[in-house]
């Protein structure tokens, strides 16, 4: 649980993306974090490399994002990690959310640290272990997403994206790496971003986003109070 007052949940989506929303997102919006979010992830993906080419990637995600509506404010990209460390995810998703909120100092770098610590312990459960593994992943990279959006009282909506990209293989064993990431010997990138949401440019894309997915890459696999 983190330390400030909002109350929040956790949504897994396919393809390890996850989405942190505070209770004052509307559900429109949430539909729309999440469908941007898948589109620009399955473009990036389509024509670069996340952990061989990162930046260009990141690029690419930002560059859908903002066709959609989700401008950006403040974006990053950092090697976290050199060959032969160790982290936990934990750590890198904190790091990240600090990242893109720009803040270094203060309750909200303390309330997304342990953000990214409720995270991992919401993941943790066998059931949601299970259920995260039946997608299947490329062998050469390991790719998760961790997406927090807030609504403020006016309707101005904030989402901070943290996408963490990986050299190391995927676990095969049944233990997936979202219930525990902690590794060595891999190169790990993070890309950090704040997006700020415009409504009216995402109705006149609606349309075209629709058409672009398929059902599968926006199903919600499961719901978690944090």
């Amino acid at each position: 649980m983190t330390e400030n007052a909002e109350k929040q949940t956790l949504q897994l989506l396919a393809d390890q993306n996850l989405f942190v929303f505070t209770d004052e997102v509307s559900e429109p919006v949430r539909e729309a974090s999440r469908c941007c979010h898948a589109l620009a992830s399955q473009a990036a993906n389509k024509n670069h490399h996340p952990s061989q080419q990162t930046e260009s990637w990141f690029d690419e995600y930002l560059r859908i994002m903002s066709a959609t509506g989700w401008t950006s404010l403040k974006y990053e990209v950092n090697k976290v990690t050199e060959t032969g460390a160790y982290v936990e995810m934990s750590n890198l998703l904190g790091q990240g959310l600090q990242s893109a909120y720009g803040a270094s100092t203060g309750d909200i770098k303390q309330s997304l640290k342990d953000l990214g610590g409720a995270i991992v312990e919401a993941l943790k459960d066998a059931e949601t272990i299970k259920l995260l593994d039946t997608r299947s992943r490329e062998d050469d990279r390991v790719s998760i997403s961790v997406c927090k959006c807030a609504q403020s009282a006016d309707g101005d909506v904030v989402m901070l994206v943290c996408a963490l990209q990986s050299d190391e293989l995927p676990n095969r064993k049944g233990e997936s790496l979202l219930g525990k990431w902690e590794h060595q010997g891999a190169v790990t990138y993070a890309c950090a971003a704040s997006l700020s949401f415009s409504q009216r440019q995402y109705e006149s894309a609606r349309d075209l986003i629709d058409q672009k997915l398929n059902h599968a890459a926006r199903q919600i696999l499961a719901e978690i109070d944090l």
